[in-house]
């Protein structure tokens, strides 16, 4: 949560001055989305990765995934749901560094499996 909130803040602090606020405000409305997309999809398994999880079937994760990245897609494109969040549209290449900054608040986690996951022992070892 806490790398959540400090990758949020940097996209915020970033680009309120280049993109004006309300692009800011919609760079790190999805900034959050993603994390949080990613947060759950870290919690699926304390051992296993997100690409090993993501391998396992789970239909209520997929409901949840694709309609949680459905209503950001409304929001940041509809003008109505832009006018009603003081959301301004904005561009793609903003929108992936926004998702690809979501993403990465979470890689530390991602790490921290792959080291404490048990080694399997050597066919040499007796």
């Amino acid at each position: 949560g806490l790398s959540s909130l400090a990758v949020c803040l940097i996209v915020y602090f970033w680009a309120r001055p280049s993109h004006g606020v309300d692009a800011a405000r919609a760079l790190t409305f999805t900034t959050l989305v993603v994390s949080f997309l990613a947060i759950i999809m870290a919690n699926r398994s304390r051992t296993l990765t997100i690409l090993a999880t993501l391998r396992q079937p789970n239909p209520a994760f997929w409901w949840v995934c694709c309609g949680t990245v459905a209503f950001l897609a409304l929001v940041l494109t509809w003008p109505p749901a832009q006018h009603r969040f003081h959301f301004v549209p904005t561009h793609g290449q903003d929108l992936l560094l926004a998702c690809a900054v979501g993403f990465s608040s979470i890689l530390w986690f991602e790490a921290i499996k792959v080291f404490r996951r048990p080694r399997a022992k050597s066919e040499n070892a007796v």
